[in-house]
C-alpha cells in the first residue's frame, strides 16, 4: 500500500512538472513572436511615433468614421460604456464615452422608443452612440 502512494505521489510530480515545463514555452515563444512583428513593422516604417495627432491624422479619423441616426428600442445597458438597442428588430450593442449620454441611458428604461446617431468606424466597426434625441410618439 506505501507503494502505491509512493508511485502516485511521483506521477502527480512528474506530471506537474511536464504542464509546468510546456507552459513556459508557450509564453516564450508569444514573447519572442512579438519582439519579431515589432522589429518587422519598425523595419517597414508601420509603427507610428507616439506623439500628439497632426490635422492629417485627425482628418484621416474623421473619413474613417461615418454618422448615421438610427431609431430603436432601448434594452438596457451592457456595461458602463454600452447599450443594446434593438434597431428593426435586431438587437446591436452601441458604445457610448461621453458622460451626458450615459446618464441619459442609466435611468432610461427598458423598451423606450429612442432616436440616436451612431459613429461607426470603418476601419474597426465599433458603433459609437454620439447624440441622443427625445422620442415622441
Amino acid at each position: 500500500m506505501k507503494r502505491v502512494g509512493i508511485l502516485l505521489t511521483v506521477l502527480l510530480v512528474g506530471v506537474a512538472i511536464a504542464f509546468a515545463g510546456c507552459s513556459g514555452n508557450d509564453a516564450n515563444q508569444d514573447q519572442n513572436q512579438m519582439q519579431e512583428q515589432q522589429q518587422n513593422e519598425q523595419q517597414n516604417g508601420d509603427v507610428q511615433n507616439e506623439t500628439s495627432p497632426t490635422g492629417a491624422d485627425v482628418q484621416n479619423a474623421q473619413s474613417e468614421a461615418r454618422t448615421v441616426t438610427l431609431n430603436g428600442e432601448f434594452h438596457g445597458l451592457a456595461d458602463g460604456h454600452s447599450a443594446e438597442i434593438a434597431v428593426d428588430g435586431e438587437a446591436t450593442v452601441f458604445q457610448f464615452y461621453d458622460e451626458a449620454i450615459a446618464e441619459q441611458l442609466e435611468i432610461m428604461e427598458t423598451g423606450t422608443m429612442i432616436q440616436f446617431d451612431v459613429e461607426t468606424d470603418d476601419e474597426t466597426g465599433v458603433m459609437t452612440i454620439v447624440k441622443l434625441y427625445e422620442k415622441t410618439e
